[in-house]
């Protein structure tokens, strides 16, 4: 199904801007089919060119009163609207501005949020700040959290709850030179391997499928360029298909790789997530969020070229082609081809709870419920 395919009750909320035929129907009503003003009688000398005067100079000054009215109804009705106050909401990303967040922006450039009666402001995360951290301390409204600082987060006895996913399946990939051979995770024993972060988990939970002992292989920090790759510090480097691996290519680097989802491992990327207390205080709130956002996305991923222009009026130090490449790359890990965009599977939190529990990210395993819910992707676009 495409992009397109979000449920049309994602559009419900368009129900306020119905208001704003009300001026046409006050001309419809006032003019007849044939565009003139409402047709009366024949006098009774239609002869008369006296009479006929007068009953046209009347059909005209009821023109004229109608579209007067549908005007100052319209003037109204702007004045009303433009005066509605818009409540300021505060989204923590997860990493620096880029077209990583495309859907976001485009929700707030193109008045879907809005439309729902949001101002929507974006603040960046850095390499050395988790916008988590932040979040939990009652700073942003709501924030995009990965898997792990997710359920760390909710071990240490903040509730909060992922409401919708926007990579489906994780960008994170492992590469080597194309030169060295490696192509396949069996390759990787005794070989060091260089991770960032949570970059180790899908590895990890990779090699334990294929019943590769991780203990037979050297994991390191790695940089956020290839030059450790190059000369040969490194024999494998984590990286992302939204960003170096577009890097590479744009610089001609011929480079082998290897994803765990092509070997069965599952793990999400980009939660939107919020605090249970807002969930259960102002529902509203969250599935209008919600919904301005999985339409931004649907959007977004129509035109990648177009889009990615947004990116630059947050961070205009980016370069477009490179932005434009990145949205490209994300659209069939955002939109995968399976269920609709936002959506999370069960299974697939099972499995994301058994390996960071293995990995010892978490002390015990959490009841998948607790990290996520489904009831506003419910009730925007119902699952079939």
């Amino acid at each position: 199904m495409s992009a397109h395919g979000i449920d049309a009750r994602v559009n419900r909320a368009d129900k306020d801007s119905r208001a704003d035929t009300f001026p046409l129907v006050v001309v419809f009503l006032c003019l007849a089919p044939n565009g003139s003003a409402p047709v009366h009688s024949a006098p009774a000398h239609a002869g008369d060119l006296s009479t006929r005067a007068h009953s046209i100079a009347a059909r005209a000054r009821t023109g004229v009163a109608c579209w007067l009215v549908a005007v100052l109804s319209l003037i109204a009705l702007v004045s009303c609207r433009s005066d509605r106050p818009l409540r300021e909401v505060t989204l923590g990303l997860s990493w620096l501005h880029h077209a990583q967040f495309s859907g976001v922006y485009y929700a707030a450039r193109h008045g879907l949020y809005e439309k729902e009666g949001l101002r929507v402001s974006f603040v960046p995360a850095t390499a050395t700040r988790d916008p988590l951290d932040e979040f939990v301390a009652g700073k942003y409204d709501f924030v995009i959290a990965q898997p792990d600082t997710l359920s760390i987060a909710r071990l240490a006895g903040h509730k909060v709850k992922a409401v919708a996913v926007t990579y489906r399946i994780h960008p994170l990939v492992y590469v080597s030179l194309a030169s060295s051979g490696i192509t396949r995770p069996q390759d990787f024993k005794g070989k060091k391997i260089g991770v960032a972060y949570s970059e180790r988990l899908p590895l990890m939970a990779m090699l334990r499928n294929l019943g590769i002992d991780p203990a037979d292989v050297t994991i390191v920090d790695r940089p956020y360029d290839f030059d450790s790759l190059q000369k040969g510090l490194l024999d494998v480097q984590a990286c992302w298909l939204i960003n170096e691996i577009i890097t590479a290519r744009e610089n001609d680097l011929k480079l082998n790789v290897v994803s765990p989802y092509d070997y069965g491992i599952t793990f999400y990327a980009d939660l939107l997530t919020v605090r249970e207390s807002l969930i259960e205080e102002d529902p509203e709130l969250v599935e209008k969020f919600v919904r301005a956002t999985l339409r931004g996305w649907t959007e977004a991923l129509h035109d990648p070229e177009e889009s990615a222009k947004l990116a630059l009026q947050y961070n205009p130090q980016l370069q477009l082609s490179h932005e434009a490449q990145v949205l490209k790359a994300s659209a069939p890990l955002i939109h995968t081809g399976t269920d609709r965009i936002g959506w999370m599977r069960d299974e697939d939190w099972q499995e994301m709870i058994r390996t960071l529990h293995e990995e010892h990210v978490i002390a015990s395993q959490l009841p998948a419920g607790d990290l996520y819910t489904t009831r506003f992707l419910e009730a925007l676009q119902p699952q079939r």
